[in-house]
């Protein structure tokens, strides 16, 4: 049976919102074949992002307009490994 191993995100910086910007992380399981990432927005807890990714890199793409300046969000992050098992893993 397959070992789960919390994906662990990386701190995100400053960065310009109008631009896509990369948020990677780390992972120790499996191939992954896909995550998925759900961010909320932290005053509202209303998900202003929820998108899947098929890539076997540790990172999510967020296409630019995804975030507005001065604002904090709570990005999850989910992994689907080669064996369809998936685990989650939340960062504010």
């Amino acid at each position: 049976m397959a070992t789960l191993h919390t994906p662990d995100i990386h701190p995100v910086g400053t960065f310009d919102p109008i631009s896509n910007h990369t948020v990677e992380f780390s992972y120790t399981g499996s191939q992954i074949v896909r995550n998925r990432a759900i961010v909320l927005d932290n005053e509202t807890y209303q998900t202003v992002y929820d998108s899947v990714q098929d890539r076997m890199r540790p990172d999510h793409v967020f296409p630019g307009g995804t975030f507005s300046p001065g604002k904090s969000y709570q990005i999850r992050i989910k992994v689907f490994d080669a064996y369809g098992l998936s685990l989650i893993h939340i960062s504010e």
